[in-house]
């Protein structure tokens, strides 16, 4: 089986819900044959049918409930994969990580990693206390302090 859209298992869900792939479709603002066109594209990459049509109605099948339910999860997952990648986005989530020598790292960059996590609290922040060595390179001696 090809790999599922999860655009055809939208108008599959739109669908279900309406009652109607023309109600979906307005929904969807898509058009109706477009809605028709991606149900019948479903029903053959499932190998089954998701709908009997009635009087310009359409019913879910069982094999189309269950179908539904799965899809209930899956689109549960999206939506909090969306909310995340938003999150990223705007700002509001994500990793900073600072190094300083340790009269720094206890002092200022502390306050200042307090007000990050105050404003933007899913903000991961860590800051790397390390010593100037002899040869000028940087050595961590205190671990870290994450927010």
């Amino acid at each position: 089986m090809k790999r599922l859209n999860l655009r055809l298992l939208e108008v599959f869900r739109t669908v279900h819900d309406a009652g109607s792939v023309t109600k979906a479709a307005s929904t969807l603002c898509i058009t109706q044959p477009a809605a028709s066109k991606a149900i019948a594209q479903l029903e053959a990459e499932l190998g089954f049918r998701l709908f009997s049509r009635v009087a310009g109605r359409v019913y879910p099948t069982v094999d189309a409930q269950r179908l539904y339910a799965e899809t209930d999860r899956l689109f549960a997952q999206v939506a909090a994969f969306q909310d995340s990648l938003s999150d990223l986005t705007d700002g509001r989530q994500g990793r900073v990580i600072v190094g300083a020598i340790p009269t720094l790292a206890s002092s200022l960059l502390a306050a200042g990693a307090a007000r990050v996590l105050a404003a933007r609290p899913l903000v991961k922040v860590e800051i790397v206390a390390a010593q100037v060595a002899a040869s000028s390179r940087m050595r961590p001696t205190i671990g870290s302090i994450s927010g």
